[in-house]
């Protein structure tokens, strides 16, 4: 399955930003320089009709969504993997407009999820005032057309339980517990890999919820809740725990959290390592097998970190930061 993917992404792969890119991005004299490297690249298009960086992304997401529906053989299975998260955050926003009285900072809804905002906040808030399940479509005034969605809605529900009284914190871990669990049981009927890879965001996340003290430990990971904290409250070579120390020698996180720590780095410098780890498992698998899924999710993670880079670069351009301060931070590509 997804050999015509596997061989379209090759020709589409030869105009995604590139290392290359990348520096000439950093060493232009000034920003609009910089953004002039995108013309060079399949954002080049889209480019030339705006400005906004923002914007652009949004688009190359709706386009590349469209794109790999178009292209794979697994009745848009995996493409509803990936681009499901995008409906978990529209997701989020439409239970907090909902349920909380402060006033919301004015963030736009993504518009390359799989479902359109309205139509998800109608449902979920069908489901939150009726506690509908999945399955009573007699009873839903819309259809959002996705098992998933409509599961991780479900299970939002059921966690955040019969209270009003909820704050921002609650919401973002009641759907993100239901967004793992849900992803995990997708994950499974489509990839072994893919399931290692699940395990692993959840390590990713139970990480960085330690890091910044907020909401609750997510099951399913490589490590429970007294291994992750064991972890980050090592120093250099007191990682003693057998089964810690495996699972560190195989993914290879053991220079990166004891580095953060050894460092006293910034928590935004820990996400970004962990996110770069990520992706490296990724490119790895698809340099292994050259084909086949690995090469769809290594095209779909080098599209989303090159959005990151582009977006930390422009940045960098317009507040005159120097290339060395953020030449360490940009995702691999």
């Amino acid at each position: 399955m997804y050999e015509f993917a596997s061989g379209v992404i090759n020709v589409w792969e030869k105009k995604v930003l590139s290392r290359n890119d990348q520096e000439r991005m950093l060493t232009a004299p000034d920003k609009a320089s910089s953004f002039m490297v995108l013309f060079d690249t399949d954002l080049g298009e889209l480019a030339s009709n705006t400005d906004d960086i923002e914007s652009i992304f949004e688009n190359d997401l709706c386009l590349l969504k469209e794109k790999l529906m178009k292209v794979s053989d697994d009745q848009n299975q995996l493409a509803s993997y990936l681009f499901i998260s995008f409906d978990v955050w529209n997701l989020k926003m439409a239970l907090k407009e909902h349920l909380l009285d402060d006033k919301l900072l004015a963030v736009e809804p993504f518009v390359c999820s799989l479902v359109s905002y309205d139509k998800l906040k109608t449902r979920a808030l069908e489901v939150w005032q009726k506690g509908v399940l999945p399955g009573d479509d007699d009873l839903k005034s819309v259809d959002i057309g996705n098992v998933y969605l409509e599961k991780i809605i479900s299970l939002s529900r059921q966690l955040l339980g019969q209270s009003l009284d909820v704050d921002s914190v609650q919401i973002e871990t009641a759907v993100d517990r239901a967004y793992f669990k849900i992803k995990q049981e997708a994950a499974k009927k489509i990839s072994p890999f893919l399931e290692e890879l699940a395990r692993l965001e959840i390590d990713v996340a139970n990480l960085k919820g330690l890091v910044g003290h907020g909401g609750s430990f997510i099951e399913g990971g490589n490590l429970n809740i007294q291994e992750a904290q064991e972890l980050l409250e090592s120093r250099e070579g007191e990682i003693s725990e057998e089964n810690l120390a495996k699972f560190l020698e195989v993914l290879n996180l053991s220079f990166l959290i004891e580095n953060f720590i050894k460092n006293k780095s910034d928590e935004i410098i820990l996400e970004q390592g962990l996110q770069a780890f990520l992706s490296r498992r990724v490119f790895e698998k698809s340099r292994a097998t050259a084909s086949g899924l690995e090469k769809v999710l290594a095209f779909f993670y080098r599209k989303m970190n090159s959005h990151f880079n582009i977006r930390l670069i422009l940045f960098a351009k317009d507040n005159n930061l120097p290339p060395a301060d953020i030449e360490n931070l940009l995702l691999p590509v």
